[in-house]
């Protein structure tokens, strides 16, 4: 979608702090974080912003996707 920031962001026209990146997902530092090290995780194609109105596999490959990214900042 054109006027999503965060596809923006997936498609590199917004810069961002990348973390992490594979085939399908993004992550990044947040730009006004509530704790140090904050981490945003995208999809790099447009979804639902409510978690629960995308199809099962979704969910469960960006909980996979976070659950890499958890495991990478840990050993920071």
């Amino acid at each position: 979608m054109d006027n999503c920031i965060f596809c923006r962001i997936a498609k590199g026209e917004i810069p961002c702090e990348k973390i992490w990146e594979d085939r399908d997902f993004l992550a990044f530092l947040d730009i006004h974080p509530t704790t140090e090290g904050m981490t945003l995780i995208i999809p790099k194609q447009h979804l639902s912003s409510n978690v629960f109105h995308n199809e099962d596999r979704d969910v469960h490959n960006l909980i996979s996707a976070a659950k890499k990214v958890s495991i990478l900042l840990e050993k920071i």
